[in-house]
């Protein structure tokens, strides 16, 4: 049941342009991101094979209105875990090449390492 939710959830992210500021969208934005970090919390193994929805997470905090950034970052570090419980995380390797690919500048990344160091998001992120 778990990968249908899933799989509604990204077309619903996708039904929505990254400029569309409408209350519906909004919303129906904030529960997509909210579901998100639920299902990898109760069902992390949806994600630990792939990479695309830290890949999605990471572009939606780059173009998504300010206002929504804070329900990605919750997702995101509820992602993390997902990734943690394994011993070799994928995003060990992606996670340079991915904010390099976004246009993160080397003090966004040591930013964005801060921020997930006071998260206590674990050091193989970086």
């Amino acid at each position: 049941m778990s990968p249908v939710i899933l799989s509604g959830i990204k077309k619903t992210l996708d039904g929505y342009s990254s400029s569309e500021l409408d209350t519906n969208a909004k919303d129906a934005k904030t529960f997509a991101f909210q579901a998100i970090g639920l299902l990898a919390k109760r069902m992390p193994h949806l994600f630990r094979h792939e990479v695309d929805m830290a890949a999605r997470l990471f572009d939606a905090l780059k173009l998504e209105a300010p206002s929504l950034r804070f329900t990605i970052q919750e997702a995101t570090v509820s992602l993390a875990a997902a990734y943690k419980v394994r011993k070799v995380s994928p995003l060990r390797t992606w996670i340079n090449p991915l904010t390099c690919a976004l246009g993160y500048s080397d003090s966004k990344r040591k930013e964005l390492k801060d921020v997930c160091s006071k998260e206590e998001i674990p050091p193989f992120w970086f």
